[in-house]
């Protein structure tokens, strides 16, 4: 009985915090058990926002199930290059890396992998192969800001790469980008 209480508990955790198409965490899961790990002090953290360039394309083109392949690869992809930190879909297009215990060199690093990756992989559609390419928006976790403000400081670095040529990573409140 003890063992079915824990598996039924395992299989209610995963529905409640776990996104149903990626299997990565949801937005709920950062909000109710992450943000607050991010106060930690002394540690460098960072919040990333990346989102699809042109993602309505790709499902305008295709059909919403290649691009739901195209999210799914993406999020394979993230993971691989994030063993140790928290990917989170965050909804839609948009993804957020939780990145904890870093520099900001390491940071752009791992930003800088996941861009040259994701443009580097080949989609299929049929006998079509397509490519895709993500913008990525970086903001050293300021503890001295709420969860929520520092969310939109990376969207704000997120939008200024989405409206400066997409494909690239940019840092808050830097003049300094990566990408093409």
């Amino acid at each position: 009985m003890n063992e079915t209480l824990r598996a039924n508990m395992e299989k209610l955790n995963r529905a409640v915090f776990r996104d149903e198409l990626t299997s990565l965490y949801n937005r709920r899961f950062v909000v109710e058990k992450l943000a607050q790990d991010l106060m930690e002090e002394g540690r460098e953290d960072a919040l990333v926002m990346a989102d699809v360039d042109n993602f309505k394309h790709i499902n305008d083109t295709y059909g919403h199930s290649v691009g739901d392949m195209v999210l799914v690869g993406i999020a394979n992809i993230m993971e691989s290059i994030c063993r140790r930190h928290k990917v989170i879909r965050w909804g839609g297009e948009e993804f957020l890396l939780v990145l904890m215990a870093v520099t900001k060199r390491g940071v752009l690093e791992i930003c800088e992998e996941i861009r040259r990756e994701i443009s580097a992989f080949p989609f299929m559609c049929g006998d079509v192969d397509f490519s895709c390419t993500v913008t990525l928006g970086v903001e050293m976790y300021d503890k001295q800001k709420s969860f929520d403000e520092n969310i939109v400081c990376a969207d704000k670095a997120l939008y200024l790469g989405k409206t400066s040529g997409k494909n690239r990573v940019v840092m808050y409140g830097s003049e300094n980008e990566t990408g093409e």
